[in-house]
């Protein structure tokens, strides 16, 4: 009986959760590497994990509506502390559209026109695009770029 009641609770978690894989280039002045990611959208939270074959997990960063930003204690120094709530928030309403094909059709006038975003006095520009079931993502800044895609 606990199998039966476990399992029937998974699937209820299971079914309030999108999942969106891909993969992802990074490139800056120290190092260029692609890794594979996933990105879990769970009620108000984004929860991005970035792994590398032999490295496993690289990156497990949660992003929540709130602003709020929680990352694994040994990945802290990719959160970047010049980046404020206000940032945070506006990454997780830009996360969100770029997911959500509907947000993203619907705020375009032309459907493959991409949606940016900057943050940090413009020293970082977010930008992505849907084509089909794939989003694909361009991030910048002044010393790093990161290109790549999920799907749904």
């Amino acid at each position: 009986m606990p199998i039966l009641f476990s399992c029937a609770s998974n699937s209820l978690l299971t079914s309030k959760q999108q999942i969106y894989t891909g993969k992802f280039y990074a490139d800056n002045s120290n190092f260029n590497s692609a890794f594979t990611t996933s990105i879990v959208k769970q009620g108000n939270v984004f929860i991005i994990q970035v792994s590398k074959p032999f490295f496993g997990n690289v990156l497990d960063l949660s992003v929540k509506r709130n602003g709020d930003i929680e990352s694994t204690p040994s990945n802290n120094m990719f959160v970047n502390s010049d980046l404020r709530n206000v940032d945070y928030k506006k990454i997780y309403v830009w996360l969100n559209q770029c997911l959500d094909s509907k947000n993203l059709l619907k705020d375009s006038e032309i459907k493959d026109r991409p949606e940016y975003l900057f943050v940090q006095n413009n020293n970082i520009r977010l930008v992505c695009s849907k084509i089909e079931n794939k989003t694909s993502f361009e991030i910048r800044g002044y010393e790093f770029q990161v290109n790549g895609y999920v799907k749904s």
